[in-house]
């Protein structure tokens, strides 16, 4: 069996991709092995080939990408790795240990968001899953707090109904809407007022 860094697999073929509002970062990657995983490059760089010079890669633009993103998903593409952090247990950690913690992982989580909406946009399924086991996982550790109401606008805006991150995201509403915290209940009715069809989302995967 072929190993992933043979050129067999990776092909001698460059494209480099440029990613960002102002395509500010470049990636140079192997195009066969691009292409191989991912259907969606296969028509871009098709497109791009005909503005590509003799002898130099084909050059691609993604702006709505950034590069932190791109980096993840390239990391995952050569390495088989996701972006990780390491989990404490916060409820042991001082105040302030805990809010730098939190700090570093909203970070982190916007990154794994954003890495599940582009898996997403790549219909690459294996991909999204492991984000998602990954997800549930760092948001099940000890005094982890649950998304707050500018994550589930950012889901809500990003996600199709029946992808994974919007169902999980539905399900916590649900917990919180069950649970005895009023504050907590009274944000999830103005988000559900808020954002159009979500009340009808959160009812419907009650029913499941």
């Amino acid at each position: 069996m072929s190993e992933p860094w043979d050129p067999a697999i990776l092909g001698d073929e460059m494209v480099r991709i440029f990613v960002g509002e102002d395509l500010g970062e470049d990636f140079t990657v192997h195009r066969k092995f691009l292409c191989s995983r991912w259907e969606y490059f296969v028509g871009v760089i098709a497109d791009a080939d005909q503005y590509a010079h003799a002898g130099k890669p084909t050059f691609l633009g993604l702006p709505e990408e950034t590069s932190e993103t791109f980096e993840a998903l390239m990391d995952y593409h050569y390495n088989g790795e996701l972006p990780y952090f390491e989990l404490y247990n916060l409820t042991i950690l001082t105040s302030h240990q805990r809010q730098e913690r939190r700090k570093e992982f909203e970070t982190h989580s916007s990154l794994m968001r954003s890495l599940f909406y582009l898996a997403d946009r790549l219909e690459d399924k294996v991909l999204m899953g492991k984000i998602m086991d990954q997800i549930q996982e760092e948001y099940a550790a000890p005094g982890r707090v649950f998304f707050c109401d500018k994550v589930i606008r950012e889901i809500h805006a990003n996600s199709k109904k029946t992808n994974l991150l919007y169902q999980y995201a539905l399900y916590n509403m649900l917990k919180e809407l069950k649970g005895r915290d009023e504050n907590s209940i009274k944000a999830c009715n103005l988000l559900m007022e808020e954002l159009p069809g979500l009340r009808a989302d959160v009812m419907k995967f009650r029913c499941l």
